[in-house]
């Protein structure tokens, strides 16, 4: 397989966790370090987000899918040196020799799902939403639920 090939695939079916790219060759004129790439939810819309270490700052970009293939290609035609993708389904490396070629190694998947959606819900003990008497005779909380703005800091000192 191709890696042009297994990007698309990849990206296409949906089945990307995690990725990273790193292993930067000497002729890169490049500032980034490495790259994590990961699936992103934003708007009802899955976007790539990449993740550059550029010295001690940390960038992000998100792309959609068929950006994120191309940037991809280019980094390791010219920059990267090593790619690993985690999927639901297979792990698979990629590895550019010195003289260009590409060895595809895949193995079993080693990663589990993880939420994609950007705004994450907060985990907390006391839900969000639900009415506590306590919390309402406390003023942290109004009767039907909602945590009143200005006691926001006692509602998350009383989950921890």
């Amino acid at each position: 397989m191709e890696l042009r090939e297994l990007l698309i695939e990849v990206f296409e079916s949906n089945t990307l966790i995690k990725g990273v790219v790193s292993n930067k060759t000497k002729a890169s004129e490049l500032d980034i370090n490495k790259i994590d790439i990961k699936p992103v939810l934003l708007k009802s819309e899955i976007f790539i987000q990449f993740t550059n270490y550029v010295g001690n700052q940390v960038l992000h970009e998100n792309l959609n899918i068929y950006e994120a293939e191309k940037k991809l290609l280019r980094y390791m035609e010219s920059d990267f040196k090593q790619m690993v993708l985690f999927t639901k389904d297979r792990d698979y490396q990629m590895l550019v020799s010195k003289k260009g070629k590409v060895k595809i190694i895949s193995k079993e998947p080693s990663k589990n799902l993880v939420e994609i959606s950007h705004n994450r819900q907060k985990q907390y003990i006391l839900k969000e939403g639900t009415p506590y008497s306590f919390l309402t005779y406390l003023g942290v909380m109004t009767e039907e639920g909602k945590v009143k703005q200005q006691r926001y800091d006692k509602f998350k000192q009383l989950n921890r």
